[in-house]
């Protein structure tokens, strides 16, 4: 079942030893919900939980939306992308954007990314890449990262449709 996988991955990023993400769920054997959301309500939601990281290391945290819908634990997804978008800023230099920037499909999916203007090396990814990996996975979609040395990392989420 989906919402145990999910459950049993929002523990392993803890017992790990990874770095604790914004709001770390706290209880692991909570039951999780799949839901459809608005993505423009995550990424509200996610951009005011990054904004403080963003704003006292000087980064321009630019965030563009669409009004396509998703299916996903919130919570989970949540953690997901947030731990994407806060390696991303600590992966650019002072002064430089990091962008969120999602829109539909045309198949009626979702394409999440975010961008650094970091050195290139992947370190959007961070400690958190398999957590955030296998949350993508679960939730059906794909993850792929682009890096280029001395531009940056661009790191996409694919998401299904909603049906």
């Amino acid at each position: 079942m989906a919402s145990d996988a999910l459950r049993d991955l929002s523990f392993l990023v803890r017992s790990d030893g990874a770095k604790a993400l914004s709001r770390p769920r706290t209880n692991a054997n909570a039951k999780t919900e799949v839901s459809e959301v608005e993505v423009r309500t995550l990424t509200r939601e996610i951009a005011a939980r990054a904004r403080p990281h963003a704003d006292a290391k000087d980064i321009d945290l630019l965030v563009y939306t669409s009004s396509a819908r998703v299916r996903v634990e919130r919570e989970t997804f949540v953690q997901a992308v947030l731990a994407l978008l806060e390696n991303a800023i600590e992966a650019t230099r002072r002064g430089h954007p990091v962008v969120m920037d999602v829109s539909e499909t045309r198949e009626g999916g979702s394409l999440w990314q975010v961008q650094d203007t970091g050195d290139g090396s992947n370190a959007s990814l961070g400690r958190e890449a398999s957590f955030t990996r296998g949350v993508v996975e679960t939730h059906g979609g794909v993850l792929h990262v682009e890096s280029s040395t001395g531009v940056g990392t661009t790191v996409c989420i694919s998401l299904p449709a909603v049906p």
